[in-house]
C-alpha cells in the first residue's frame, strides 16, 4: 500500500495539486481493516460520489489513488517473489 505522500506526489504530477482530503477518505478503512482495506471505498462508484461532493479533479484523484495502490501492490508481490527465489550465479 502506498503512503499518502506518494499519493499526494502523484495528484502534483498529474492534476496539478494535492487532494489530500480525498486520499484521507479512501483510505479510512484502513484503521479497522489494516491491509484489507481496500475492500471499501476502492471502486468507481465512491470516486463517482468523491467527484459528486468535490469535483471531477477529485474523483480523478480518486482513480489514481486506486492505481497507484494496484500499482503498489503487484511491485511488492514481485518483490516477495524475487526474494523467495535462490540467486544463481552465472560462470
Amino acid at each position: 500500500m502506498a503512503d499518502r505522500k506518494t499519493h499526494e506526489l502523484v495528484d502534483k504530477l498529474v492534476l496539478g495539486r494535492k487532494f489530500s482530503h480525498v486520499h484521507r477518505i479512501k483510505d479510512l478503512p484502513a484503521k479497522y481493516l489494516g491491509p484489507h482495506h481496500r475492500k471499501l471505498f476502492h471502486d468507481p462508484l465512491t470516486n463517482i460520489l468523491i467527484g459528486a461532493m468535490y469535483g471531477p479533479e477529485a474523483m480523478l484523484s480518486g482513480f489514481l489513488h486506486d492505481m497507484v495502490d494496484i500499482a503498489s501492490s503487484k511491485l511488492k508481490s514481485k518483490s516477495r517473489k524475487r526474494r523467495g527465489r535462490k540467486c544463481r550465479r552465472k560462470r
